[in-house]
């Protein structure tokens, strides 16, 4: 057979690349095998096995080492050259330190990872630095902590050190500017100290300086101007301050820099850096001393990106002579709380392509409709001063817009229909200004999120705005909303979140909301006129955290089933009827006794790059509005202002984590439970205005974070405990519990402030009082058979001195009454006057 010969050049290739296959699969030094072994026995143990290490050692077996995942080795020698151990062991597997001798013995190696993989202790470095052939290694996402050691300057042929995100601290050792080929270097998310040693200059070859996130100050380096193959300068979130230096200008090959969360200051323009023509991302947001110029000079770059949140723009030039009118691949553009005054600048908004964020700062006027602009997905024009309605066509020009947020501002009109034509929408929020109307009957079916909250809004819930939707977050509060919440108009089997709160709905709680919304994070329907009884399918909600009825009609019984809503932290129903007693069964609610409570920082809905905070009103002495962290930590029981009987039942002593206990004005009966000083955590405690009665317990003085307490309005006697946490509230903490003293200046006098505190001593008194009880009572029926019929007898034998008698009676009894009740003179006259 007759072969080309091109054909047998391609054949004759083929063979080479099959060879080297070959060989590379069946080679493999036993030595650095069994280091490998070793490895893997240090990473793998029983029981302790993520799915990572198994995905990755899993192939390690058999004698070819070089095909193991992870692994590759030199062609011509077979040594092993890489190893790629990332993610092998999971946060909480195993931990521990790092065997670094255990890599000792690949002489050849030249790149090392172990990303993310729960390592601690001191940085291995000394070990390490035998790999004298190592050009890459990469310990990132550990938990390495102490100084970054001198030896690092061994590692001569090093080109990458990436040590992000562990705990390392000190200061960073000069030795690292021994590094002459080093083209990567990568600190950041650690604690070094100092200032950025000017020795870095010196690395000439650096591609990428990465130092964000460390304690880093003083001022940069005027030297690194050197730095003329640099790419990336990433300096965020350090403690820098003072100007950004001119010498900037001169890294000609720089295309992302990144200054911002620092202390820096002065004037800077962009006339700076006007001739980097590589320039792409910039960010120097969070520097609130820093004051941003305009520049008419035409700049060479073109911005894909550009962050200047909470700089000062106060003196930027937003006409459209400036250079971003200049800038034609803008992606993102964030201007937010950063002083932006003048009219709303629809020329920047029709020049960004995906993101523009200019939410926080002075624009005024009106929306005008900007061109069509195919691409902006986010817009963010909340807490300005716009004014005016929102134009007619706006949602057509703007055909991809997913995002849209211009809440807290002035507008005012109803909402277009034409809203409907925006496909795209995922988010919207409109809240916070003076539209009116009624809702919107044509929303996008794609909406995840909607706040249309403090507003003028009236009318009813559009049908299709509670049914056959992907919704998470549904927020319509303080409008004048009006109308029944219809069960069979509620199918939203993905909402997170609902606030219907201060508007007008009547009627009773929807019962498909509470069946077909089983991740419901946050309910509240307060302040409207709903009545009935809660229905007992509330406890087929099983993430439920917060739960708001509060001023409501809602009558019967609280229902046992809350005691099923094991995530509840926040619950209010006061302002209702609700009748019966306290359910015993609250502390089954792991939040309330572990202080475990809501996950609802943030709402799990991500959109990009926004985020929705979950903002929840309740009363702690006061209504506020928590969110973030606050939220996060905030567990709460309000039951006040009902028709709630029966005893405080003692179990509600054991949930330690409680921090709010509002449970006034009801019908409450009984003692105070000295189980009430287990709540280790509570800082408002309300039980005034019931029928309690007994002593107070002494024990509440050891709740050292009460700083709202009040037991005022009931029947407590005894003495409040003159040392202790409960000494330090004022009267208006006790008043109205007339056999209650020692507090406000109230001496005890009395026999009862007097008797002795211990159970045996009460006993004793008690027995001795019992036994007294004939003496006492034969004696007063002396002094009244005496006492009356001698009265009667003097009246009648005389009736002129008996007149006499009840005019003195009466005088005293007008002198002694007259300064608490102004009685007329001769109202007790009990004998008319001759």
């Amino acid at each position: 057979m007759v072969i080309c010969f091109s054909c047998r050049k391609c054949l004759m290739f083929i063979l080479i690349v099959l060879c080297m296959f070959l060989r590379r699969s069946s080679s493999c030094l036993e030595r650095e095998r069994e280091i490998l072994l070793d490895i893997k026995a240090f990473f793998i143990h029983p029981n302790q096995t993520s799915k990572a290490s198994m995905y990755i050692m899993g192939s390690w077996q058999g004698q070819y080492c070089c095909s193991w995942v992870g692994v590759e080795c030199e062609n011509r020698t077979s040594h092993v050259v890489v190893l790629n151990l990332d993610f092998v062991q999971e946060e909480g597997i195993r931990g521990g330190y790092l065997n670094a001798t255990l890599f000792v013995g690949l002489e050849q190696l030249r790149s090392l990872s172990l990303v993310s993989n729960s390592m601690g202790g001191l940085l291995p470095i000394k070990e390490l630095s035998r790999l004298r052939n190592l050009q890459r290694l990469v310990l990132r996402a550990n938990s390495f902590e102490g100084v970054l050691p001198m030896e690092i300057g061994l590692l001569s042929s090093l080109q990458v050190l990436d040590l992000g995100t562990n705990r390392l601290s000190g200061s960073i050792p000069s030795s690292l500017g021994n590094l002459s080929h080093l083209r990567v270097l990568d600190l950041r998310g650690n604690q070094f100290r100092g200032s950025i040693p000017p020795f870095l200059s010196s690395l000439l070859s650096l591609e990428g300086l990465y130092l964000s996130n460390n304690q880093l100050q003083g001022s940069i380096p005027r030297t690194f101007g050197n730095w003329s193959s640099l790419t990336v300068l990433a300096l965020s979130g350090n403690r820098l301050s003072g100007p950004i230096p001119r010498e900037l200008g001169k890294l000609q090959n720089l295309a992302e820099l990144y200054l911002s969360n620092n202390s820096l200051s002065n004037n800077f323009s962009f006339s700076t850096i006007v001739h980097l023509s590589k320039l792409r991302y910039v960010d120097l947001s969070l520097n609130t001393r820093l004051v941003i110029l305009d520049t008419n000079v035409i700049p060479s770059f073109q911005l894909s990106e550009l962050r200047l949140s909470f700089c000062d723009m106060s003196k930027f030039n937003l006409s459209v002579d400036g250079f971003l009118s200049t800038q034609r691949i803008l992606e993102t553009i964030d201007f937010s709380y950063s002083k932006l005054a003048g009219i709303v600048p629809t020329w920047l908004i029709e020049s960004v392509n995906e993101n523009c964020y200019l939410r926080g700062n002075m624009l005024w006027g009106s929306i005008s409709s900007p061109i069509v602009q195919p691409n902006l997905t986010r817009l963010d024009l909340s807490i300005n001063n716009i004014s005016g309605e929102i134009p007619k066509d706006f949602f057509a020009h703007l055909p991809s817009l997913s995002n849209l947020n211009i809440s807290h501002n002035f507008l005012r009109g109803s909402i277009d229909s034409s809203i409907g034509s925006s496909g795209t929408l995922v988010g919207l929020d409109l809240s916070f200004n003076q539209l009116s109307g009624k809702l919107p009957l044509n929303l996008s079916n794609k909406l995840l999120t909607l706040d249309l909250s403090n507003n003028n809004l009236s009318g009813t819930l559009p049908t299709n705005l509670t049914s056959g939707r992907a919704i998470w977050y549904l927020k319509l509060s303080r409008n004048n909303l009006e109308g029944p919440l219809l069960s069979q108009n509620f199918y939203l089997p993905n909402l997170q979140s609902l606030h219907l709160d201060h508007n007008a709905f009547h009627g009773t709680v929807p019962e498909n909301l509470l069946l077909y919304s089983p991740t419901l994070t946050v309910l509240n329907i307060g302040y409207n006129y709903l009545s009935g009884v809660i229905p007992r399918e509330i406890g087929k909600l099983p993430n439920l955290q917060v739960l708001i009825f509060k001023e409501n009609q809602f009558e019967g019984n609280i229902p046992h089933e809350l005691c099923e809503l094991q995530q509840l932290a926040i619950l209010d129903l006061s302002l209702n009827n609700l009748q019966g007693a306290i359910p015993p069964c609250f502390n089954n609610n792991s939040a309330w006794v572990n202080g475990t409570s809501a996950t609802i920082t943030y709402l799990p809905i991500e959109n990009g790059e926004w985020n929705y905070v979950e903002v929840v009103y309740f009363d702690k002495g006061n209504e506020y509005g928590y969110s973030g962290l606050i939220l996060s930590l905030l567990t709460g029981i309000d039951l006040s202002s009902n028709q709630i009987s029966g005893s405080i039942p003692m179990e509600m002593g054991l949930l330690k984590g409680l921090i709010v206990l509002n449970i006034s004005n009801n019908h409450l009966t009984g003692i105070i439970p000295n189980s009430f000083s287990q709540l280790q955590d509570i800082e408002a405690l309300d039980l005034s205005q019931n029928k309690l009665t007994g002593r107070l317990p002494p024990s509440l003085s050891l709740l050292t974070f009460l700083g709202i307490f009040s037991i005022a309005d009931n029947d407590i006697e005894g003495r409040v405990p003159t040392d202790g946490h409960l000494s330090t509230f004022g009267e208006s903490s006790y008043v109205g519990n007339p056999k209650l003293c020692g507090f406000a200046g109230k001496a005890c006098y009395d026999q009862v402030s007097s008797m002795p505190q211990g159970d045996e001593d009460n006993e004793d008194a008690k027995s001795g009082w019992e036994g007294n009880k004939l003496v006492l009572y034969g004696l007063i029926a002396v002094g009244f058979t005496v006492g009356f019929w001698g009265a009667l007898a003097f009246v009648f034998l005389n009736k002129k001195w008996g007149i006499m008698c009840f005019e003195a009676m009466d005088e005293v009894i007008h002198h002694l009454l007259w300064k608490c009740y102004p009685i007329p003179k001769g109202t007790f006259n009990l004998l008319p006057k001759p």
